[in-house]
This record gives C-alpha cells, structure tokens and sequence, in this order.
C-alpha cells in the first residue's frame, strides 16, 4: 500500500450556470506504507515490505463535472517506476482507478 500525493492541474469550462465540466493532469507521488502480497503473487505472499521501492513515480489522468453542490471525479493514475527491488521479479507498477464524488457546503 502507497500513500498517494497526487499534484494535479486542472482546466475546466463552463457549460451552463450549474454544470461545470473540468479536466486534470499531473505527478503522483507514492511513499510506501506497507506491502503483503497474496499467496499467488510472484513474491509468494505474506510480508514483502523488502522486495518493493519505498517510493513510486505516477502520472495521474482524470475529468470530472460539478452540478450544483455536487462533485463527481473519475481519476487513472499509473506508475512509472518498477517498484521491485530485485531484477529477477520482473517488472510491477502500481495501478489505481478511483471515483469520487463530494458534496460542497457554501
């Protein structure tokens, strides 16, 4: 598991008065907190805090709209580092997808 800081740009337009669509971009910076692998992994499961990087490099894509009070949010980030440590495990790159949705108080 990574602590993910996401440090986006956003650019968006105006549709209407209550419907704004917006964009965003940027770096993703992980800092490892902790790692378990399944049974089935190619780390063969239990503790692995060892066999990744403390610190993964993303790119994060996403778009999202507000209506209203209402914020929703679609939002890819993929690695672009190798976190294994060791040659022999290949190459493993974080992977998220994540929906938010939020309500703003005025």
């Amino acid at each position: 598991a990574y602590l993910d800081v996401p440090v986006l740009l956003r650019v968006g337009n105006t549709q209407s008065d209550r419907l704004h669509a917006h964009a965003f971009a940027g770096p993703t910076f992980g800092f490892k907190l902790k790692a378990d692998g399944p049974n089935d992994s190619i780390f063969g499961g239990g503790n692995t805090t060892g066999e990744v990087k403390a610190f993964d490099l993303g790119l994060t894509l996403g778009a999202g709209f507000d209506v209203d009070r209402i914020s929703v949010d679609a939002r890819y980030t993929f690695g672009l580092r190798n976190v294994a440590v060791a040659p022999s495990d290949g190459v493993v790159k974080n992977r998220s997808f994540a929906l938010l949705l939020g309500y703003r108080f005025r």
